[in-house]
């Protein structure tokens, strides 16, 4: 039995079923050709996250814009963009798709996405646990027709739906009328624009399939499966992280190995961390990069403190089932940061601290349902807005930004970088107000001209663009730092955070200052007579490190 009809038996046990789902999967597969592309990740692979629209010129399609800034301030330092939804949507900044196959007049054209991807390695989005309400295959079912009535999930207006993990504070059962008038309660974990996908129609989860192959053969490298614990339900369960689940993504795993075996599978899970590394399946069979999303809340909740202690033991725990996935890496995103992946990490008092914090630097908090309760789910600001308040010196905002994308640089796996983080994005409140999503906060737009100009200038903005471009720069050109090199946490005590990474021979330790004061440190023998990275001055016996300062040091036997 082929790897593919293996794992439409262990979701489909219905007989019917599964002879349908294998009919259905099979004509998919028939129009697409084995592509002959080669490529391993390496330690140059960086990954700059950008909305399509991220910066616009007037008159101009947005990706081409995009590009343009790219190629004129950032050549050499990325080799990947992780280019959010740019297909046609009706809310949710792009995750609520109307059409899976188009790419939205305002942003481009598949012409602008192929011109893109010619030069970078382009990460897509598979938006794939939901579709909007504006689809067209969402008004199909709302006609009345046969063909998709049973695409979404319907259920009684009463039915118990207790046991049901909610990410949203919003109805799991929105009501909707169809066209003879009649009321229909569909299921929409995230929104009542975001209808759920019933996977348990075969027919479904073939579209699916097409849509992720559809995305390659147009220049996907790299696929972000958005929300994808949330893929198969159940009313009688958590309809979270079920068997069916993982068994969807290993048939995505299987039918892309066979397809084009070079494309990187990301899973975009924001849980406890226990459940999130689920996803890398056996090491061989689901996700070849797992979303750190433990990394951003401890990052800054470790900064905030000035101490390492919980970063550090977590860091420690760390651990792969083989030498082929690892993390993809990040301290900010479009998204906020996440509190639910630390829930079995830090202290609730811990939590609640960050959380703090966070509101005293101007940041909202959203929630989730939770026993009949509302809970914190994620902080929305910009990730410069939560790691320094208004009245900081404007050289301790940049260290303390350098010093968070350092340490997201020198953890083992594919490092990413938000744009706003790059450009020094803060707290973006006329977003928030013209949206109504709290999210907007750390979304802000750019024309491109009046960005260069401030980048050009001595602004925050400015030095922070500088200070990412030199730490990109060096990231990119270190081996030590390869995806599945060795990595070792090291003990230098609560005030430093200390990662020594090795590949090919060659040794980087990397050594951040979490506080407020100068630090002294004796240095391993091994990386004696080395030189530091960034000042590229020579090390000896003891070295001193400045308040939130970051050194890399390459060992000697590698000059």
């Amino acid at each position: 039995m082929s790897e593919t009809r293996k794992r439409l038996r262990k979701i489909y046990r219905d007989d019917d079923k599964f002879q349908e789902a294998v009919f259905e999967v099979d004509r998919v597969l028939s129009h697409y050709k084995r592509q002959n592309r080669s490529y391993e990740l390496s330690h140059e692979d960086i990954v700059l996250i950008s909305y399509p629209d991220q910066v616009v010129e007037p008159s101009e399609a947005s990706i081409s814009t995009l590009k343009k800034f790219l190629d004129r301030n950032l050549d050499g330092y990325i080799n990947s963009v992780h280019l959010l939804p740019f297909y046609p949507y009706s809310s949710d900044d792009g995750f609520s798709v109307s059409n899976y196959y188009e790419v939205a007049p305002n942003f481009g054209s598949w012409k602008d996405i192929n011109s893109f991807g010619a030069e970078y390695r382009l990460m897509f989005d598979g938006v794939i646990n939901h579709i909007s309400s504006h689809s067209k295959w969402f008004e199909h079912f709302l006609k009345g027709d046969s063909e998709y009535q049973d695409f979404f999930i319907e259920k009684p207006p009463h039915t118990d739906i207790s046991k049901v993990v909610r990410p949203r504070t919003s109805p799991l059962l929105s009501e909707f009328k169809d066209t003879k008038d009649e009321l229909r309660y569909l299921w929409t974990t995230f929104s009542r624009d975001q209808i759920d996908l019933n996977y348990q129609n075969p027919k479904v989860l073939a579209k699916m399939i097409d849509v992720l192959l559809f995305y390659i053969h147009h220049g996907a490298k790299i696929l972000r499966l958005d929300a994808i614990a949330f893929l198969w339900k159940d009313e009688d369960t958590s309809s979270i992280h079920l068997p069916e689940t993982h068994e969807i993504i290993k048939l995505i795993r299987a039918v892309i190995d066979l397809i084009a075996p070079d494309t990187i599978i990301v899973s975009e899970t924001n849980v406890p961390h226990i459940e999130n590394i689920s996803y890398f399946g056996d090491g061989s069979d689901e996700a070849h990069l797992v979303y750190n999303f433990a990394l951003p809340p401890l990052l800054a909740f470790s900064i905030l403190k000035g101490n390492s202690r919980e970063l550090q033991k977590w860091a420690e725990s760390l651990e792969f089932p083989s030498k082929e996935v690892s993390f993809f890496n990040f301290n900010a995103s479009h998204d906020g940061v996440g509190v639910r992946a630390v829930s079995s990490i830090l202290k609730e008092k811990d939590v609640n601290f960050l959380i703090e914090e966070a509101k005293k630097n101007g940041a909202f908090i959203s929630h989730r349902t939770l026993n009949g309760s509302k809970s914190p789910y994620e902080i929305n600001c910009s990730y410069l807005n939560l790691l320094s308040s208004q009245n900081e010196s404007e050289t301790d905002k940049l260290k303390k930004m350098v010093l968070a994308q350092a340490i997201t640089f020198a953890m083992p796996g594919v490092p990413s970088i938000y744009f706003q983080t790059l450009v020094g994005g803060e707290n973006y409140y006329h977003g928030v107000e013209k949206s109504g999503s709290k999210r907007a906060i750390n979304r802000e737009r750019y024309y491109i001209n009046k960005l260069e100009e401030d980048l050009e200038g001595n602004t925050l903005k400015s030095r922070i663009f500088k200070s990412m471009k030199q730490l990109l720069s060096v990231r990119k050109s270190e081996k030590s730092f390869h995806p599945f090199g060795d990595f070792q946490f090291k003990q230098f005590g609560s005030k430093l955070f200390v990662i020594s990474r090795s590949y090919d021979k060659e040794s980087i330790l990397t050594i951040h200052n979490l506080t407020s004061e100068t630090l002294k440190l004796e240095i391993p023998k091994e990386f004696r007579d080395g030189f530091e990275l960034f000042s590229n001055k020579k090390v000896g016996e003891h070295f001193s490190i400045d308040n939130f300062g970051i050194a890399w040091i390459k060992s000697s036997r590698n000059l």
